[in-house]
């Protein structure tokens, strides 16, 4: 990790990691799809198949989201392919689309 970047990782019983979540602070220079601006960590966030729709991707996003706000920062923002199933976690959990591409939308969640 670079200064600024932060990350939590989900396991199951057994101790095997079974999904995990993290953001970064990327340059104007080298930007992420999410790229919203100088300041504003992009949310990068995957979830073994076989742990999906079982509330892992959830309790991931808000604990980064509480992370997130706890140091400080004011909004979080990610890349989204359209039809991605993960588009309607993440409207479920406040963040909204600011840019529309062809394949990939750019959402922000204001944290406070």
């Amino acid at each position: 990790m670079r200064p600024g970047d932060a990350g939590l990782v989900a396991v199951d019983g057994a101790g095997e990691s079974i999904g995990a979540a993290w953001y970064r602070m990327l340059p104007r220079s080298d930007p992420g799809f999410g790229f919203t601006g100088v300041g504003v960590p992009e949310l990068i966030i995957g979830v073994r198949p076989i742990w999906r729709a079982h509330g892992v991707g959830r309790d991931l996003l808000r604990r980064l989201c509480e992370l997130a706000r706890a140091e400080g920062h004011a909004r979080l923002s990610l890349s989204v392919e359209r039809g991605n199933f993960a588009a309607t976690l993440y409207r479920s959990e406040g963040f909204a689309v600011t840019s529309a591409g062809i394949i990939r939308e750019t959402m922000v969640k204001r944290l406070r």
